[in-house]
């Protein structure tokens, strides 16, 4: 018994992942509010990793890593991925906000943890 593909008159779309990846690429407003926010989540790992490892201490780690996360996100989006904000969200502060305090978060618990194990050994 063997199956065969249905045949559809739909052409196939790129997973999510895979259009974050690409260039120019087609976006509807929530598959890009995702992308965005995964991408944030992403930098926070990085960045509270490298924070961590530096060490960064104070207001210094979290202005740095607030303006990182901005300037980053922005250039995503509006360079590489191609989005005019204005047309697909209705405002450029929606894409600029989007999961910034969730990736926040992400930041501060690995910056944290990081910090903690390599520089105050236990005992």
């Amino acid at each position: 018994m063997s199956f065969k593909a249905k045949k559809t008159d739909e052409p196939d779309e790129l997973p999510k992942w895979r259009k974050a990846l690409t260039r120019n690429s087609e976006w509807e407003k929530n598959d890009l509010a995702d992308a965005v926010g995964w991408f944030r989540q992403i930098l926070a790992l990085m960045c509270g990793l490298i924070w961590g490892i530096i060490p960064i201490k104070g207001a210094i780690g979290i202005l740095s890593f607030l303006g990182v996360n901005v300037a980053s996100t922005f250039v995503y989006y509006s360079q590489f991925l191609g989005v005019d904000e204005e047309d697909v969200m209705g405002s450029r502060w929606v894409l600029l906000q989007e999961d910034l305090f969730p990736s926040f978060a992400t930041f501060l618990l690995l910056w944290t943890l990081m910090h903690t194990f390599l520089y105050y050994p236990s005992g």
